[in-house]
């Protein structure tokens, strides 16, 4: 949404900006370059006070806050990683799914994989959390906390030697795992 201009007082000739909330002299003859500027610190602002929020368990306010930022730049990645990080911890799986298949679908990251392999687990997909993490790995073949997420999943599978095959390779990567311990 783009940000609004309206006029603070009667009498002012002056016009404020509901993006940002700054006073912008003559904003009518520089309304788009203002505006434009104003959707770039609206977008930065709302995504870190998201960030407070969530911080300080308001996490309502965190969502708030995370959406107008996604109604600036709806591509944003990260955003839409903690968004669905956040539908996740609010129990409420079938929205972080749809937040973390947005975020895929524009980039498959390791760090979004992971995430939606966790949900998986979480939710008794285990076929789909192996698939998500696999697809991480051949992102990522290093990744600590995914090769840990995987050993896991196959202990609870009950196939302990391809646990200890993620065991071993977390053990050859010595000090990069060891930043996990």
């Amino acid at each position: 949404k783009q940000p609004s201009f309206g006029v603070p007082g009667e009498g002012t000739k002056r016009r404020w900006c509901v993006g940002c909330a700054k006073e912008h002299p003559g904003a009518a003859s520089i309304k788009a370059n203002v505006t434009a500027k104003c959707q770039e610190i609206s977008f930065d602002a709302f995504r870190r006070v998201g960030d407070l929020y969530v911080k300080h368990g308001r996490l309502a306010e965190a969502q708030h806050c995370y959406e107008r930022a996604l109604a600036v730049d709806p591509n944003h990645l990260k955003t839409l990683h903690n968004l669905g990080i956040l539908h996740d911890e609010q129990g409420r799986p079938a929205e972080a799914q749809a937040r973390y298949d947005q975020a895929l679908a524009i980039n498959s990251s390791f760090d979004a994989l992971q995430r939606v392999g966790d949900l998986h687990v979480k939710h008794g997909r285990p076929a789909e959390a192996q698939d998500c993490y696999e697809r991480a790995l051949a992102i990522d073949p290093k990744h600590v906390l995914t090769l840990y997420s995987l050993g896991l999943l196959h202990v609870k599978q009950g196939r302990p030697a391809e646990a200890q095959a993620h065991v071993d390779t977390l053990c050859n990567l010595g000090d990069i795992a060891a930043q996990w311990t």
